[in-house]
């Protein structure tokens, strides 16, 4: 008798664990689907440039191209993407080339000034202190990188390292 209780009590516990698995994953993939169609259109943020000034979706310039590229100034495989980019930087003259990491601003200035992208127009290099960018493009995958058409709708999401021939090709 106390057995036939003890399986009907595991069993009972079995079934309200799975079900509660199952809502878990239900709300994961549904809070993944909100994401993604957040970030369809080029979504509202606030970072801040290496000086400390807001840059913000505001800033961004109307009818151009945008790359969002979140990175670390430590990681090898974004420093190569980045060089890449930079030996091709002038077929990317129409696109704003937005650089973004949660580290110190003088280690992304550093950075910048290492690559050679620091004096480029079209390169602009954020910190993103709250690191917010994760929550926000729905990636936490260093190097990421997003790619928006002139309409700012995204094209293109990528993450790990790219070359910057595929990056052209959704420009």
């Amino acid at each position: 008798m106390a057995k036939q209780i003890i399986k009907k009590i595991l069993l009972v516990s079995i079934v309200i664990f799975v079900m509660i698995g199952g809502y878990y994953i239900y709300q994961k993939i549904e809070q993944k689907k909100v994401l993604a169609r957040h970030i369809v259109s080029l979504p509202k943020f606030s970072f801040a440039q290496t000086d400390g000034k807001p840059f913000t979706n505001k800033n961004i310039t109307q009818n151009t191209s945008v790359v969002f590229l979140y990175f670390n100034t430590e990681c090898s495989y974004c420093w190569y993407e980045t060089q890449d980019i930079k030996e091709h930087i002038s077929e990317f003259k129409n696109t704003q080339l937005i650089f973004v990491s949660t580290e110190e601003s003088y280690k992304i200035r550093k950075f910048a000034q290492n690559q050679g992208l620091d004096k480029v127009s079209n390169v602009i290099f954020l910190q993103d202190s709250l690191n917010k960018f994760a929550t926000i493009f729905d990636s936490n995958h260093i190097p990421s990188l997003f790619v928006y058409n002139s309409t700012h709708q995204l094209v293109f999401q990528h993450k790990g390292q790219t070359r910057a021939k595929t990056i052209l090709k959704y420009l």
